[in-house]
């Protein structure tokens, strides 16, 4: 189960009963909020370089943030790559 959110995965810990319930079932959180400063079209998942792409289960279990391992950024976006395409 992915859930997006507007909360950093600190703020959640922080919080409430209901939130950390609501975690424990959560397997990939993308936390933090969207700042159009730091919009990149190439990152994976979010929309700006803030936001981070977090294990829960795993980084509930190490009591730190763990990011998932599978996160592979591009190095180009959709449009970057269809010009190059064209030429």
């Amino acid at each position: 189960i992915w859930s997006w959110t507007g909360y950093t995965f600190d703020e959640l810990l922080q919080d409430s009963e209901d939130k950390l319930e609501l975690l424990s079932q959560i397997d990939i959180l993308v936390d933090g909020r969207f700042e159009l400063s730091k919009r990149d079209l190439k990152l994976q998942f979010r929309g700006s370089s803030n936001q981070r792409i977090i294990d829960v289960q795993k980084s509930l279990e190490s009591n730190q943030v763990v990011i998932w391992e599978k996160c592979t950024d591009a190095t180009e976006t959709y449009e970057q790559i269809k010009k190059q395409d064209l030429i």
